[in-house]
């Protein structure tokens, strides 16, 4: 069976995060990224979903839809609110990836798993 590698490609906006990410995908390596698993978690019917709602209120729906445009406004200009938006993201985007991880693993296709993460995430403080 092959070991499974789990590798963090982080960096800011435009660093090329989506570039690295396309070269290892195109050596064979296994890559998901935390937006799309943030898109899916956005969602009113989540868990994840209705706890932001309760953070920043109904009115970021938009044709029964989390408008991402709205949360934006909301929490971008109070450091603490994004900091609350980020306790309840953050630990379910990690787990997300790790479960991803260990299914993953079981398959055994692969030898590297890259997680793809905006700079903004800490990986190293979601082993602990």
């Amino acid at each position: 069976m092959l070991k499974l590698k789990k590798i963090a490609i982080t960096g800011g906006l435009a660093a090329g995060k989506t570039t690295v990410c396309q070269l290892f995908r195109d050596c064979g390596a296994y890559v998901m990224g935390a937006d799309e698993i943030v898109h899916r978690l956005l969602s009113p019917h989540t868990r994840i979903g209705q706890e932001v709602i309760d953070l920043l209120g109904a009115d970021i729906l938009n044709d029964s839809q989390i408008d991402r445009k709205k949360v934006s406004e909301k929490v971008f200009p109070y450091p603490d609110k994004i900091r609350a938006l980020e306790r309840i993201i953050h630990p379910a985007v990690f787990d997300e990836i790790e479960n991803e991880y260990q299914q993953i693993k079981k398959e055994g296709k692969y030898q590297l798993f890259i997680a793809e993460t905006p700079g903004a995430y800490h990986w190293a403080e979601s082993q602990r």
